[in-house]
């Protein structure tokens, strides 16, 4: 696990890492499964006793279509309903320490907006497609089944689902960009997850068609990593699903079978496992201008610190020159504020 951490590392800070974010990283933060999210809907939609019983039973969209049909509301009711449901505000430690990898590129299939309020309580906002323009070096977030500040946009039914790639083509144009080209993290899937299956169903056709050795990422030296182009964090091991998904993926449980952890513990460990990423991935030298990390730089820092901020007030005075804008872009990203 800290090998893999270490690689993970490596790929945030080369910007070569795209992070897929399922449901299961919001659960901490109060948002509802699929399941409680269909049976809260069914119970403010007045759909008691029996019928209620057996939602529970179908596929989460098969549910949906029978909530909808059943009730005789309309599609945009419904879904007005499930955005009250799961318009949480305030992002859980899983959102934060994905947010803190500063991966360039997201994708995720959930409603709610945690993990874009995460990263803009960190100063660094996202764009949020397709909804929005990216804006020159900015981060964005892909969001494949709509977002609960755009309610017409929910996918959420059967029909949803199967019509999603050919309603949105450009969306699923720039998802098989990424997996041809990035390394990719899967956090918050259940393996058995719809969504899970239908994504990597897409790794799957476009590595049929890819010549040899596209999307190779991991680890050169390993023919059985290189045929790995994603990793998946799971809560405990399970070794059908391995059977299942590999080579494809490379599946990182939290526990294996032996150790018997409970759903707290797995949860813990894999933010221990993230935030060790994100310290592998830290640029420490962005901290060396400024003077709240001070007492952490050793004395060769120390010279090189005062050598850069002799630089900083010609930088500052020659604002206009475009020959200084390279200096300026250096010392800012040192930690200058400039």
């Amino acid at each position: 696990m800290r090998r893999t951490a270490a690689e993970l590392a490596e790929h945030a800070r080369l910007s070569h890492l795209v992070l897929f974010i399922g449901s299961g990283a919001s659960v901490d933060a109060g948002v509802p499964t699929w399941r409680e999210l269909i049976a809260s809907v069914a119970t403010k939609a007045g759909l008691e006793g029996t019928v209620a019983e057996k939602l529970q039973a179908l596929d989460p969209r098969d549910a949906a279509t029978v909530l909808q049909r059943r009730t005789g509301t309309d599609a945009a009711e419904v879904r007005k309903l499930i955005c009250d449901e799961v318009n949480a505000v305030r992002g859980s430690l899983t959102h934060a320490l994905l947010a803190s990898l500063r991966t360039r590129e997201g994708v995720t299939t959930n409603y709610d907006q945690l993990f874009e309020i995460t990263a803009h309580d960190a100063s660094d906002p996202l764009a949020v497609l397709p909804f929005d323009r990216v804006r020159l070096g900015q981060r964005w977030l892909l969001k494949l089944h709509g977002g609960v500040d755009h309610p017409e946009s929910i996918v959420f039914t059967r029909d949803d689902y199967l019509g999603a790639a050919a309603s949105y083509g450009a969306l699923y144009g720039l998802l098989q960009a990424l997996l041809m080209t990035k390394a990719m993290l899967f956090v918050g899937y259940s393996l058995s997850d719809e969504d899970f299956h239908a994504v990597m169903n897409e790794v799957t056709r476009v590595l049929a068609r890819a010549p040899r050795g596209a999307g190779r990422d991991f680890d050169d030296r390993d023919e059985e990593v290189t045929r790995s182009i994603a990793r998946v964090l799971t809560l405990e091991e399970d070794l059908v699903f391995d059977d299942i998904w590999s080579p494809v993926t490379t599946i990182i449980p939290m526990s294996d079978t032996d150790e018997r952890l409970s759903k707290l513990e797995e949860a813990r460990r894999m933010q221990i496992f993230l935030d060790l990423v994100g310290f592998e991935a830290a640029e420490t030298s962005e901290f060396l201008l400024d003077d709240t990390f001070a007492a952490l730089l050793d004395r060769e820092e120390v010279k090189l610190r005062d050598a850069l901020r002799e630089l900083e007030p010609q930088a500052q005075r020659s604002s206009s020159s475009e020959a200084w804008e390279p200096v300026r872009q250096l010392l800012r990203r040192y930690g200058a504020d400039l």
